[in-house]
């Protein structure tokens, strides 16, 4: 899935700037080592799918508003597609308004904006629906978790939670390196990841690769400032509402309640969704300056792009040393698990067949887990994967 992604991120870039640059922008999201988590876990692979459905659709929208052939296609398919992805991930609502925004920027009969609207807010009413049948279906459950959130909503609090959120976004990105895995639990940063002893950090290699391409990053928009027309300001628009409303729900729905450390460092999956967007955001933002820069810009270009390139080599390093440490710790686990799925395939449709296996037996050990009102009790494998024997 991940690798369908990128292929579908490379062709946005392309219809961008099409050229060597977008595929080198496409590597650079490919190994970002912050998108580790999204990728190596089968249960939050939706976050992935939504990755793919919303660059499916950004790329009908754009081939629309380009005004190429079968632009009638393309609009009913991104229609489609974002009402799946709209499904996929409550984010997608905010997605269908910020694609709504995008074709009434272009558009000017008002007629043809209204029939826009009415399509783009279809499936927004189908979703709301939905949510409402389920809300009411389980009405003890949602009344709790809303409590939860209207409890923890502050305006300052949330102003100043969005801000955090989106540099620790866009930091982690640059500068993560020292996320862990340990056994049974997902991807998770170390809290003290801020507290370096600067200036001493900044000397890091990884860190300084990160600084200097940022650097690079900021003298090379700066030098195509000027050329930037109509047309991108609307796109820039256009993405940057969908970032913006994109962390502003993170922060409501995670930050604000949980906390920071629980919110974010804990659940790294939230950064893929952030960074294959950020990624068009500044490819749109660099294609004013691409190939038309002057010497001072190819020069820059160049230096941004060596750069990129040794930072895509340290992620696909980290990346696979992460991979390793992972089936590392899980080596006992899944082969206890295939074991055991052999005698039960062997032995389960025998009359009376039951087993017991020790939680704390090699790979069997799941942890330990409170529930309300009960005391605590320590789970394995066996039992949760056949607690009818």
């Amino acid at each position: 899935t991940h690798a369908a992604v990128c292929f579908c991120l490379w062709r946005v870039l392309n219809l961008i700037h099409r050229g060597a640059p977008a595929l080198l922008a496409t590597a650079f999201f490919a190994f970002l080592y912050a998108n580790l988590e999204a990728v190596i876990w089968h249960h939050i692979t939706a976050y992935v799918v939504f990755a793919l459905l919303i660059l499916v659709a950004m790329e009908m929208a754009l081939r629309h508003a380009a005004g190429g052939t079968g632009g009638r296609q393309y609009f009913a398919g991104m229609v489609l597609v974002l009402s799946l992805a709209l499904f996929t991930y409550e984010v997608g609502l905010w997605y269908c308004l910020c694609f709504l925004f995008f074709f009434c920027a272009h558009t000017s009969d008002p007629v043809e904006r209204r029939k826009q609207a009415g399509w783009f807010l279809l499936p927004c009413l189908l979703y709301a629906a939905a949510s409402l049948a389920n809300a009411l279906w389980l009405k003890a459950a949602v009344l709790q978790e809303t409590k939860v959130l209207a409890g923890g909503f502050d305006l300052f609090k949330t102003v100043q939670n969005f801000f955090i959120t989106l540099k620790w976004d866009i930091f982690s990105g640059l500068f993560l390196t020292n996320a862990d895995v340990v056994p049974h639990a997902r991807l998770a940063v170390a809290e003290n990841v801020f507290s370096w002893a600067w200036p001493l950090a900044v000397f890091k290699p990884y860190y300084l690769l990160g600084m200097l391409m940022v650097i690079a990053l900021g003298v090379f928009l700066w030098q195509g400032r000027r050329g930037i027309g109509i047309a991108q300001k609307r796109l820039l628009g256009w993405l940057g509402m969908m970032l913006a409303g994109y962390v502003l729900i993170i922060v409501i729905g995670r930050v604000n309640p949980l906390g920071f450390a629980q919110g974010m460092l804990s659940t790294l999956y939230y950064l893929y969704n952030f960074w294959v967007i950020f990624i068009v955001f500044l490819y749109a933002a660099a294609s004013a300056v691409i190939g038309k820069g002057g010497r001072a810009g190819r020069i820059t270009g160049w230096v941004l792009s060596v750069l990129m390139v040794a930072f895509i080599l340290c992620n696909a390093v980290m990346v696979y040393r992460q991979n390793r440490l992972v089936e590392y710790l899980y080596k006992p686990t899944w082969t206890f698990v295939d074991h055991l799925n052999r005698v039960v395939d062997a032995h389960g449709k025998e009359p009376d067949f039951s087993f017991y296996v020790r939680p704390d037996y090699p790979g069997n050990y799941l942890g330990r887990w409170f529930i309300k009102g009960k005391p605590e009790r320590i789970f394995s494998f066996a039992e949760i994967l056949y607690p009818q024997f």
